[in-house]
């Protein structure tokens, strides 16, 4: 079972402009019936933060392309978060790998769009609908010689 259904574990906010992170209540589980999440600011500059989830540790203040490459990744749209029964998986400290890893996400992605998944669970169906009526007419077949047999 996930270690979240146990515990509330806070969220890691990052702020990209003064380098630093901090940890805040999820606000749903500080108030079940939220509609909305809360943007939060950073206390430093003002600007807005951003969610990192609950697992990703953030760098030193002073390692700025460790700090770039989490920009990136956010900027990109890849997903840092976890369900807490495993980790985040590979958080990448050189630009160049982070940039290789958002490519492989995109190039899966268009490899394994969510039509292609929708296709490929329909043919899925269709081939075992054919096999059901192929075994249905062979057991009839079978019956019908069998009352010819008799």
């Amino acid at each position: 079972m996930c270690r979240y259904a146990f515990y509330k574990y806070k969220t890691t906010y990052g702020c990209f402009r003064c380098q630093v992170g901090f940890k805040r209540p999820n606000l749903f589980d500080v108030n079940p019936n939220a509609t909305e999440a809360k943007d939060f600011h950073c206390p430093n500059c003002g600007g807005e933060m951003a969610n990192l989830g609950r697992d990703l540790r953030l760098p030193a203040k002073h390692k700025d392309e460790e700090w770039a490459c989490i920009k990136y990744l956010v900027d990109n749209k890849y997903n840092i978060y976890s369900c807490g029964c495993q980790g985040i998986g590979f958080v990448p400290h050189k630009m160049e790998d982070a940039i290789g890893l958002v490519k492989s996400v995109e190039i899966n992605r268009k490899k394994y769009s969510y039509e292609q998944a929708l296709q490929d669970k329909k043919e899925a169906l269709e081939k075992a609908r054919k096999k059901r009526k192929d075994a249905l007419r062979t057991r009839l077949l079978l019956r019908e010689i069998k009352k010819e047999e008799q």
